[in-house]
């Protein structure tokens, strides 16, 4: 008893309060907190390790950066947040931070650590507009875990399990006794950067344990050049075959109205064929002029008849029409059958020739 009350008598007069032990991870951060009993505001603050001074304050209620050191005083509750970044090896040890007043100086000190419950980092890709989910080892003991987005000297806080706070904007965490979880849904261009996994203390120390690394892109369908002009060239392709088959329609379309024209003046050929008889005149002074005889052959209008008809007509001498001879034609073979035609009053020999075609059954 005697013992201790010398010990708390020494740190009395010597200004040291009781120690703190900090446990920090190699190429990670550590945050701890340095605080002074007395009500009076300090003149100074130095972060001292060994004999050397880290790094002084003057300021109050913001962020001083020296190197891998950063200084924040609250000066409402009269705590100095001291936070050391990509620790090494020869940061570990002992510190104490000594707060210089009017009239005395306060420090506390504080034991920095390794910490053997490290985890590798690692790095992360995220598409836009989907889900992503963090994963960090979750640690058996009585300290809580953290997750915070580095924003210059300081690790911004997102989710704790020291909070009942389970989501944050668009981040989540999921309730599992395995393993600490973030989930990130909705991954936008403003989500990439650096997040840390760590623990935190009652007594207000924080580690960092694992470092990801979130890189977001664009879903790999339009992530190239190719792929995003690839909405283009379909357009030209499908542009290129329409016209294609435009002029290819256009084309049978032409085709089929010539076929068309041709059926119909061989239907109206079929419906009434005729041919030109030409006979040489005879009047005197009149020479060789010839005249033109038409002869028409109809097709019968009732299926039963088996008699086609044709009419020729002959001029007189004077160019006027004689009368009309008869000639009949059978169909018998369906088939054009010819007739020849002679004047009476001319030779047999030279005879006046009359086709008639028989119209094809349907």
């Amino acid at each position: 008893m005697k013992s201790f009350l010398l010990l708390i008598l020494s740190l009395m007069i010597t200004g040291w309060e009781a120690s703190s032990d900090v446990k920090g991870c190699t190429d990670g951060w550590v945050e701890f907190i340095c605080q002074h009993k007395t009500s009076q505001q300090y003149q100074r603050v130095d972060v001292v390790k060994g004999s050397r001074t880290i790094i002084g304050s003057t300021q109050k209620n913001e962020w001083q950066t020296e190197d891998r050191f950063s200084v924040h005083y609250d000066a409402a509750n009269r705590k100095l947040r001291v936070v050391i970044k990509q620790l090494q090896h020869g940061d570990f040890g002992k510190y104490k931070c000594t707060f210089i007043f009017k009239q005395k100086s306060n420090c506390d000190k504080v034991d920095l650590e390794v910490d053997d419950g490290c985890q590798t980092p690692f790095i992360q890709t995220a598409y836009r507009t989907a889900k992503t989910t963090i994963s960090c080892d979750k640690r058996n003991d009585s300290r809580f875990t953290f997750f915070c987005k580095e924003k210059g000297s300081i690790c911004e806080d997102i989710l704790s399990t020291k909070s009942s706070l389970k989501s944050n904007g668009s981040f989540t965490l999921p309730e599992t006794s395995s393993s600490f979880n973030v989930s990130i849904s909705n991954v936008s261009s403003e989500h990439a950067g650096v997040y840390w996994c760590g623990v935190e203390t009652n007594k207000g120390y924080r580690a960092a344990l694992r470092k990801i690394q979130l890189k977001v892109e664009v879903p790999p369908t339009t992530s190239s050049h190719g792929a995003s002009s690839l909405p283009g060239t379909i357009s030209v392709v499908v542009s290129v075959a329409v016209l294609v088959l435009l002029l290819i329609l256009v084309f049978v379309w032409k085709r089929f109205q010539r076929l068309k024209d041709t059926r119909n003046g061989e239907q109206n050929n079929e419906d009434g064929a005729y041919e030109e008889i030409q006979e040489r005149l005879q009047k005197p002074g009149s020479g060789t002029a010839l005249s033109t005889i038409y002869v028409t052959a109809n097709a019968p209008t009732n299926p039963s008849a088996s008699q086609h008809y044709s009419t020729v007509n002959f001029p007189n001498s004077s160019g006027e029409a004689s009368g009309d001879t008869y000639l009949t034609v059978w169909d018998s073979g369906h088939s054009p059958t010819h007739s020849a035609v002679n004047h009476p009053s001319r030779l047999s020999e030279d005879p006046f020739y009359s086709t008639v075609n028989n119209p094809q059954q349907h």
